[in-house]
């Protein structure tokens, strides 16, 4: 359904906007006028609206074309062919997908920014927390007690149970003597009898020795063991 004007003197390639099928159409009207008459056959018919195609033009080039509005329609074009509707449905999901795409990488891209951000955060402060405790560590941390328990004397008597240990300084520096705790056990190590003993002397010099006597008055019988510990 175009004009002879439109086609040239030699005719040209056109292409159905129903099915896409292309051929070549020579120019078989001399004018609008005679295009016109056409339409208006074409109207007053009660067939299926397909434009007829001359005798002249071959077997293989004769496409079936169902218009989808009525001819004047599409003379004065106020029609939108089918090629034209997919397209815009094509141009709309490629839209939806590319804003879908741009979307979902955008969101994988701030994610992944948030997790390493956190990571570092997370890196700077046990960074700062070392460096700190380590600065820190000579003022809360307790003092290594070098010290060896050594000789374990125990001795039973009428008046109880009589013993003695001695304290050996190992580093060569004063060190102040902790009170220490003594536990009498049995033999399946249960706890039968405890005291807390100190040493006359308060320090122990360099590399010296000191030695702690014990005294229980109501030593069980069944104990069989003796612990000591520093406290």
């Amino acid at each position: 359904m175009v004009s002879a004007e439109a086609l040239g003197p030699n005719g040209r390639d056109v292409r159905c906007g129903k099915c896409s099928h292309t051929w070549f159409q020579p120019a078989q009207h001399d004018s609008l006028d005679e295009l016109q008459k056409l339409v208006e056959k074409i109207d007053s018919d009660s067939g299926d609206h397909q434009t007829p195609i001359p005798d002249d033009v071959g077997e293989a080039h004769k496409p079936e074309i169902k218009l989808n509005a009525s001819p004047k329609d599409i003379l004065n074009k106020k029609t939108v062919t089918p090629n034209k509707k997919i397209s815009k449905k094509a141009s709309g999901k490629l839209m939806q997908s590319a804003l879908a795409f741009f979307t979902e990488t955008l969101f994988k891209i701030e994610t992944q920014k948030i997790i390493a951000g956190f990571a570092v955060a997370v890196a700077v402060v046990m960074l700062f927390a070392f460096i700190i405790l380590t600065i820190a560590r000579p003022f809360y941390a307790p003092a290594i007690l070098q010290i060896m328990i050594d000789t374990v004397k125990v001795e039973t008597g009428a008046d109880g149970l009589n013993g003695s240990f001695r304290l050996v300084n190992l580093s060569s520096e004063t060190q102040s003597l902790p009170p220490f705790k003594l536990l009498l056990l049995t033999e399946s190590g249960r706890i039968v009898s405890t005291k807390t003993v100190e040493s006359a002397e308060l320090k122990i010099e360099g590399e010296a020795v000191a030695t702690i006597k014990f005294h229980f008055d109501d030593a069980p019988s069944v104990a069989t063991k003796i612990k000591i510990i520093s406290e």
